[in-house]
């Protein structure tokens, strides 16, 4: 077994895309992520998120296939989240309540790659 000794306490989520200058722009401008570097022979960038850790990778890949895995965001105020990414015109689901549990809300990039935002309901 894997012990705690086995881990840096940082975790990298990649994810493709079709496009990484669209892309780029979007996990900037959208999600407020700081692009850490970018290597064009790779087609490929990373960026810092405001989660101490968490990083986020790009990859232009030619044959592009939207990811099952879901990159999960928590949030204090679901609802605050909700409301600046419609003035972003953020493609998204409803947010949905799991009573006494979590509230949820995913959200699409440009390549309809999912993210989710979830808040805490107090467990």
């Amino acid at each position: 077994m894997l012990t705690k000794q086995n881990y840096t306490g940082e975790i990298t989520c990649i994810i493709s895309c079709h496009h990484l200058a669209t892309s780029r722009k979007w996990y900037t401008d959208t999600l407020g992520f700081t692009l850490m570097y970018q290597v064009d022979d790779l087609l490929w960038a990373e960026f810092k998120t405001p989660m101490p850790g968490v990083t986020v990778g790009l990859e232009e890949v030619e044959s592009f296939i939207p990811q099952n895995s879901i990159l999960t965001i928590s949030t204090p105020d679901i609802e605050a989240v909700a409301s600046k990414l419609d003035l972003l015109d953020v493609k998204r689901d409803e947010i949905k309540t799991i009573e006494g549990l979590v509230k949820l809300m995913k959200i699409y990039d440009p390549d309809n790659n999912v993210l989710q935002f979830a808040q805490s309901l107090g467990v």
